[in-house]
């Protein structure tokens, strides 16, 4: 993601500085449109990420004192990984979501 903001930034440059460069035209604005689809999948990228994240926190329906959410979710996966032995955790199968993809609120 950097080197595409970076590219951006040179062609801006470019953009600003030497506007009636003979090389300004389709090139320029060819790679203009390559760097900013590039961008725009990047952010898409990130927006599911953080969607995924934002539900997993969004999971801990205690926030305990002096801990926010993403602390406490943490503190909660790191005690099962380590209270729990190796043949429980390979015996352990998924359950399954519901269609939202959120099994947070299943009894």
């Amino acid at each position: 993601m950097k080197d595409v903001i970076e590219r951006l930034k040179a062609t801006a440059e470019h953009l600003s500085i030497n506007p009636t460069k003979t090389n300004w035209g389709e090139d320029c604005a060819e790679n203009l449109a390559s760097d900013i689809e590039a961008v725009l999948n990047e952010l898409d990228k990130l927006q599911e990420r953080s969607d995924r994240y934002y539900e997993l926190i969004m999971c801990v329906e205690t926030k305990h004192p002096n801990e926010t959410r993403h602390e406490t979710a943490v503190r909660y996966i790191r005690q099962r990984e380590t209270a729990m032995p190796e043949a429980a955790k390979e015996a352990i199968v998924a359950p399954e979501t519901t269609e939202t993809g959120n099994d947070c609120n299943k009894d």
